[in-house]
């Protein structure tokens, strides 16, 4: 019985071996690529005033106040937010973004404070509401806050 010849054997090994070093770059590569676009929100401070902002003749609102970083690699763009686990639109005029449009999109590190008026006819004193944040890329940052 013949065997394969040392020449031949040394071509096979190192074939293999740059085959599987190409194959481990690659997948190396693909897990290291995911981490490098991280998005990561941040809910700095959540808190509720009550305000009179319009007209002095008109009923005060409740206004969430939200201070939100982008504390992740990659922008951020919101185009939702949820009160009690319904967009916001579905409130009609109970519920105005005041001082910001969505989207709204943060690069990273920029800070921003969105302004949430709820009006008294649909909201009272004392009641907890939860408020989510949802961005483009489907994240969902929860904030839950108590009327005063």
């Amino acid at each position: 019985m013949k065997s394969v010849s040392k020449v031949v054997a040394a071509v096979i090994i190192i074939g293999i071996t740059l085959v599987l070093s190409i194959a481990l770059a690659l997948y190396l590569t693909g897990i290291l690529g995911g981490y490098s676009n991280l998005e990561r929100l941040d809910i700095v401070s959540g808190y509720v005033v009550v305000a009179n902002k319009y007209y002095p003749n008109q009923p005060p609102v409740f206004v969430i106040v939200l201070e939100v970083c982008n504390r992740g690699s990659t922008n951020i763009t919101i185009d939702n937010i949820f009160v009690n686990d319904k967009p916001i639109n579905t409130y009609g005029n109970n519920i105005n973004i005041s001082n910001v449009q969505l989207p709204l999109t943060l690069e990273p590190g920029e800070e921003k404070t969105i302004y949430i008026d709820l009006s008294m006819d649909l909201f009272s004193h004392g009641q907890m509401v939860d408020v989510k944040i949802h961005t483009a890329s489907g994240g969902l940052y929860p904030k839950m806050v108590t009327l005063p």
